[in-house]
């Protein structure tokens, strides 16, 4: 909300709406009555501009995968942290 914005950074509720507007110009933040949202815009990454994010995800894949009892049949989609399920 404006005024929750305005107070703790010192500045008035007319810089803060303009603010609020730029970010809205950027696609960064969607206005409501009497402050803004967060987009959460998500960009999907080439396969290969994803390594430096793997590191995570092979451990969320392990912790995963150990949680699958040998013998199962297991439906997941595509992604890079259930191909690290898979993989193990």
């Amino acid at each position: 909300m404006v005024e929750d914005l305005a107070r703790p950074l010192e500045v008035s509720a007319q810089t803060i709406r303009k603010d609020l507007n730029d970010l809205c110009d950027h696609r960064s933040l969607t206005r409501i009555h009497g402050g803004g949202h967060h987009c959460l815009r998500r960009r999907d990454l080439a396969y290969e501009a994803r390594g430096s994010r793997r590191r995570r995800e092979e451990s969320v894949g392990a912790a995963a995968a150990a949680l699958i009892p040998n013998g199962c049949s297991l439906f997941i989609n595509i992604g890079t942290t259930t191909e690290e399920v898979a993989s193990r």
